[in-house]
């Protein structure tokens, strides 16, 4: 009995210009022979599990290789065999006529999918879609697609997760989207957003967006933004709110904080670490690291820390207009970390003088 496998190489090349004859008898150690890196080599088993180490360019070449069973060893999908015979050489599209005429397996990078109904669960592999019914669960391999309703979705390494009233998952490099009722998580790299009610989280390097009473927090080098919500950034970050939020943003980055504080039991709050800027409405809080800058609207509270900078609006009526006092801290004994309010002269003043 002989088993069938096959092989790609690109002629000429350095490192994938395999010695396959055009057909017959042949032994590994002769088709490797000179190569400078023979790790590269690959024999794929049929049905092939790795179509990724495969050449499909037209500048490639497919060896099908017919094994006798005592010369033919499998591991996870890749062969090696001490000799063989080669039955057909061709580029990638003709090689797939061959074994398709001869009724064997054909390499596809075509994806799968898999659907399940209502309560199910779809499971598929890795370059696959999964999609899943009311209150289902969809899971995907890496470099997949997973959409549920009511459920979990789930997507393996740069893949796409969304779902519908429930959560969603992407791996490393991956994007995440949710509406309504649910929580969205994505690896490094990722992206993650989410409709009302909601909450986002994204890894280092991600943006993660949430809509209305939502809460959105991302890793390193991050973008966070969060309406009626809440939003937290990683170093090197920026968190946005508008309207009843709370922003806090890490090392050097930037948070802000927009819209009147009229009606609310806590007024809106911007926390940016050393060297950032944090930016709030009319009535809210603005709070800088070191070095920072602190900006609060008008009846706002701005402090910042040492040889940082709080600046406070105010209007003036006689020129009818909004002016800006500025102040340095460890100046005009304007002491670090210390909130500071404007009283009618426009002057910082502590807070807790003005309550």
């Amino acid at each position: 009995m002989r088993r069938h496998a096959v092989s790609s190489y690109v002629p000429g090349s350095k490192y994938h210009g395999y010695h396959w004859p055009q057909r017959g008898r042949i032994d590994q150690a002769t088709v490797v022979e000179g190569m400078p890196d023979t790790t590269w080599f690959k024999v794929l088993a049929l049905p092939c599990r790795h179509p990724g180490h495969l050449h499909w360019g037209s500048n490639a070449l497919w060896a099908v290789v017919a094994i006798d069973e005592a010369d033919y060893v499998e591991n996870d999908g890749f062969v090696n065999f001490r000799a063989g015979e080669v039955v057909f050489t061709g580029q990638p599209r003709e090689a797939c006529g061959f074994l398709r005429e001869q009724g064997l397996p054909v390499p596809s990078h075509v994806v799968e999918v898999n659907v399940a109904g209502d309560w199910a669960e779809a499971l598929v592999g890795e370059y696959s879609v999964a999609v899943a019914g009311n209150e289902g669960r969809a899971i995907a391999g890496g470099h997949s697609l997973a959409r549920v309703e009511s459920g979990e979705a789930r997507a393996g390494k740069y893949g796409v997760a969304a779902a519908t009233w429930g959560e969603a998952h992407a791996e490393d490099h991956g994007m995440a989207f949710l509406l309504y009722e649910g929580a969205v998580s994505v690896g490094d790299f990722g992206v993650a957003v989410v409709g009302e009610f909601s909450e986002a989280t994204a890894g280092g390097c991600g943006v993660a967006i949430s809509d209305t009473r939502g809460r959105s927090s991302v890793g390193e080098g991050g973008l966070a933004f969060s309406r009626s919500g809440r939003a937290r950034s990683g170093d090197f970050g920026c968190a946005i709110v508008t309207d009843c939020g709370d922003a806090s943003s890490g090392k050097e980055g930037l948070a802000i904080v927009w819209g009147d504080a009229e009606g609310r039991d806590e007024p809106s709050t911007a926390f940016a670490g050393e060297g950032g800027l944090a930016v709030t409405g009319e009535g809210g809080h603005a709070r800088a690291g070191d070095g920072g800058i602190a900006l609060a609207g008008i009846d706002g509270i701005a402090s910042a820390g040492r040889n940082g900078t709080v600046m406070i609006q105010w209007w003036d009526e006689t020129c009818k207009a909004i002016r800006v006092a500025v102040g340095h801290v460890d100046e005009r004994n304007l002491k670090p970390n210390v909130p500071y309010r404007l009283n009618d002269q426009a002057e910082f003043v502590p807070a807790e003088e003005q309550e």
